[in-house]
């Protein structure tokens, strides 16, 4: 960036141009944390088979440590890459009706690609005053020429 003046006037627009800077920077940082709206979306068969597990714990057709680690993964993360292997243990539930299978086969399939509860850290929006100028410099005319910059 080459400014046309000096002194105090080049500081003064140095000080717009920042400020402006600055507030684009925090809308485009802090967007995610401005939509409220948001939903996370779950895959079909990994909904269903979350419903499922819950209703047979209702039920009481299943304990609540059988039905818990497995309802847990199932209900807070997004498995989208095992969306087959669910419509499989669907339709296979729909056929013999066995809640016990089902849960077995999410166990193992839990275990083969140790799918798991993962931790989550809270990112956080950013405020203004954690934003730094690192380094500025007023180029006139006589040194616009002797800025060589280096490619490593």
């Amino acid at each position: 960036m080459k400014l046309p003046v000096t002194g105090y006037e080049g500081f003064r627009q140095f000080k717009l141009i920042d400020a402006k800077a600055r507030d684009e920077i925090l809308k485009a940082v802090n967007a995610p944390f401005d939509f409220k709206g948001a939903q996370r979306i779950k895959p079909k068969n990994q909904r269903e088979l979350a419903g499922l597990i819950l209703e047979a714990y209702n039920q009481g057709k299943l304990s609540k440590d059988l039905a818990l680690p497995i309802y847990r993964v199932l209900n807070q993360e997004n498995l989208v890459a095992w969306e087959e292997e669910f419509a499989e243990y669907l339709d296979e539930f729909k056929r013999h009706q066995n809640i016990d299978a089902v849960l077995s086969d999410l166990e193992n399939l839990f275990q083969k690609y140790r799918i798991g509860l993962r931790e989550k850290g809270q990112p956080k929006t950013v405020a203004p005053e954690a934003l730094e100028v690192v380094c500025y410099m007023f180029l006139s005319r006589q040194d616009a020429g002797e800025l060589a910059l280096e490619v490593a």
